[in-house]
């Protein structure tokens, strides 16, 4: 904002395709997928299991 004020909390991704040399007429692909989950800790840690196998209370937040 102007003032100086966030708007809301922000994060940014990015992400990078692979590195080629590419020749003429030659093409490579890069897939990004962004998921975004809302929820409680408890939810957001099953989702989080389930698909990186991590475990969230074995995570330190800083808080």
């Amino acid at each position: 904002m102007e003032d100086g004020t966030q708007l809301g909390p922000f994060y940014e991704l990015e992400t990078s395709s692979a590195v080629k040399e590419l020749k003429p007429n030659e093409a490579i692909e890069h897939i990004h997928k962004t998921y975004h989950f809302e929820g409680s800790f408890e939810e957001l840690n099953k989702i989080s299991q389930n698909i990186f196998k991590l475990n969230f209370n074995h995570i330190y937040f800083g808080n």
